[in-house]
Order: C-alpha cells, then structure tokens, then sequence
C-alpha cells in the first residue's frame, strides 16, 4: 500500500502487523526499523499528541529505542 504523509513524502507500506481501536500498525517495505500507524478516524487529538511525543522524547539509558516513539 503507499501512502502519502502531509510533506508529500511517498512511503510504501508491506504488510499490517496489528490493529486496535484506533488505528493499524504497518510494516514499512525497506525500512524495517520503522513502523507506520494509521488511524481509522484521525483527530486533532492525535495530532497534538504526536506533536508532544516527539517535543519530548523518552531519555534512552542505551544507544537503541527500547520503545516504539511516537
């Protein structure tokens, strides 16, 4: 599946991994250490929630992300 994010950057999608009451987790074809996270219905709510996650990212005591941000 390719979708497009609100720059106009082209991402091609592999296969959906999970789903919950939200939205669906996607594999991202030649980046397999990205995932992507559609919702079913998003809001600006989401939105300002990404914005912060990303304004204040969790400290890493190792050089890897332990936890999938945001």
């Amino acid at each position: 599946m390719l979708v497009q994010t609100r720059n106009g950057q082209n991402i091609t999608l592999d296969q959906e991994i999970n789903r919950g009451g939200e939205a669906r987790i996607w594999s991202v074809q030649r980046s397999p250490q990205q995932l992507a996270k559609l919702y079913f219905a998003p809001t600006a709510q989401h939105e300002a929630k990404l914005h912060a996650m990303l304004a204040n990212p969790p400290r890493q005591p190792r050089d890897h992300s332990a936890i999938a941000w945001p």
